[in-house]
């Protein structure tokens, strides 16, 4: 919420139109390339002809210093505080769900089969979410984006499927789907680029993303570590806010990562 009103802050401060400086903040910032770009056609339609060049600029940068950050703030917080290397484990977990995680996930293989299936999983989800979403934008005069509403349409599905197991889905093909189709929509996002359309927005877009990073950073720091209690999960978490507060979420699950496999305790409550 912070950061939000300071984006709303950001034309006083820098001189440029209240439309960059969302597009430089939280949507880019925290939703990444996927959020700018849906978001882009919206704020260009308002008349800022920049607006993809802007987020995707502030989604990169987001996304290198969400990882160079989050892993050493994470190891300070640690040495720093003298924090004990253990992580509570959920009260819910037992060896048994250990082991059967541990036996589907070396049994999970990606097959033709299992990438059919949750390809069609996913082209069903969307092409019931966009145009859902497209109705509810013409109703309610809310712009809503359609991948947005996919994503809440695929936790639904996901959730209501690992309960009652309708449809074996495996994960190692999915991540696959989920890699090759970000990269594609990267390669195309970056080709609709215009570059020097950040000429005249260079110093400015620079004060904006640079005041987010120290803020999102004080914010792990002083606040999100004590909140969670000051332990190695609120370390690990605090580490995986920066990574995704500045970048997205995968860069919050590498960074965490990095802290787990380096001192070798994995904090399930911060992945969870």
């Amino acid at each position: 919420m912070f950061k939000i009103v300071l984006v709303q802050e950001w034309p006083f401060l820098t001189g440029t139109s209240p439309l960059i400086g969302l597009m430089a903040g939280y949507p880019s910032m925290q939703g990444g390339h996927g959020m700018a770009g849906s978001l882009a056609p919206v704020i260009e339609s308002l008349g800022e002809s920049s607006a993809l060049t802007v987020g995707m600029a502030a989604a990169t940068y987001g996304l290198i210093a969400g990882s160079l950050l989050g892993g050493p703030v994470g190891n300070w917080l640690l040495k720093k505080n003298g924090v004990k290397l253990e992580a509570a484990t959920l009260e819910s977990e037992s060896i048994e769900e250990l082991s059967q995680e541990l036996k589907e996930n070396k049994e999970d293989k990606i097959t033709s089969q299992n990438v059919f299936i949750a390809g069609s999983i996913i082209f069903v989800i969307l092409a019931i979410g966009m145009p859902t979403a497209d109705w509810i934008t013409s109703i309610t005069g809310f712009s809503i984006p359609g991948h947005i509403f996919s994503l809440f349409l695929g936790i639904f599905f996901r959730s209501f499927n690992d309960k009652m197991q309708i449809v074996k889905l495996s994960d190692q093909s999915m991540d696959l789907i989920s890699t090759v189709s970000l990269n594609m929509f990267l390669v195309m996002a970056m080709m609709k680029l215009k570059i020097w359309e950040l000429y005249d927005l260079a110093l400015p877009l620079t004060v904006i993303l640079i005041v987010q990073t120290i803020v999102t950073v004080l914010i792990a720091m002083f606040i999100m570590f004590k909140v969670m209690g000051r332990n190695y999960d609120a370390a690990v978490l605090a580490a995986g806010f920066i990574g995704h507060g500045l970048g997205a979420t995968p860069n919050g699950l590498v960074v965490m990562d990095a802290i787990c496999q380096k001192y070798g305790v994995y904090s399930k409550k911060s992945f969870f």
